[in-house]
């Protein structure tokens, strides 16, 4: 079996530029969605404990302090799940956002080098053609 190597196909800057942006959006989303997630934990912590209180209140009958105090522990475990979670998000957030971070910089770096070399090319194209015209004046016809 012969295996053929990936071909690499050639991008236009306007479609990388494009994508980078896309990706920075894409982490931006992210970040507000671990923030988000981190602030609902919150919410739910609180409202465990709004729950557990109304639930000891002696002005409550008895059923309705038993569903307080039910919902109270379904959401404190909720809470902490979601809690847990959203760390965990956050976490990853700022892994990704590091190494994408990382792959920005190597791209400017490579853009920056590939600007060096076209410029250096084109320099050396403009200095053939400007003596290209003196070496054939010199050639005898």
């Amino acid at each position: 079996m012969s295996t053929t190597a990936p071909t690499v196909q050639p991008v236009e800057r306007q479609d990388i530029h494009k994508s980078c942006r896309t990706i920075e959006t894409l982490l931006s989303v992210l970040n507000d969605y671990c923030e988000a997630a981190g602030a609902f934990a919150a919410i739910q912590k609180k409202l465990s404990r709004a729950l557990r209180d109304a639930a000891g209140l002696k002005t409550n009958a008895q059923f309705a302090a038993n569903a307080f105090g039910a919902s109270s522990n379904i959401l404190e475990v909720l809470a902490d799940v979601d809690s847990k979670f959203a760390k965990l998000a956050e976490k990853e957030s700022r892994s990704i956002g590091a190494d994408v971070k990382k792959w920005f910089k190597k791209l400017a770096r490579e853009e920056k080098a590939h600007d060096e070399r076209m410029n250096d090319s084109n320099a050396r194209i403009k200095q053939a053609g400007k003596s290209f015209p003196l070496r054939i004046g010199a050639v005898p016809l």
